[in-house]
């Protein structure tokens, strides 16, 4: 469980980094890299909150918030039949701190 975790905070890491160079995944411009990775990643503030928060890893947070308002990702997220949908509506919140409780 151990290096679990530490693998999963050095992904975090990384994320962090590659998003401290540029607005979006794999160039300057939004792509389908930026599509999926929002899938993988968007959870990232109820999971791991003590890793992945406004002020642990900003350009996450900007990045995720990013996608989720585009208006064809909140029209995808709103045919969502399940309590998952719900989930991502942490990033409406304008700041997630290590204490956040969903």
């Amino acid at each position: 469980m151990k290096e679990s975790q530490r693998r999963v905070a050095v992904g975090i890491g990384m994320l962090e980094k590659a998003l401290s160079k540029r607005a979006w995944l794999a160039s300057d411009q939004y792509s389908l890299a930026d599509v999926n990775g929002f899938n993988l990643a968007y959870a990232l503030p109820l999971s791991q909150q003590s890793l992945s928060n406004d002020e642990l890893t900003p350009n996450i947070m900007r990045w995720l918030r990013s996608i989720y308002a585009r208006p064809a990702s909140k029209a995808c997220w709103a045919t969502g039949r399940t309590g998952m949908v719900k989930r991502v509506a942490i990033l409406e919140q304008p700041h997630i701190g290590r204490e956040h409780v969903s």
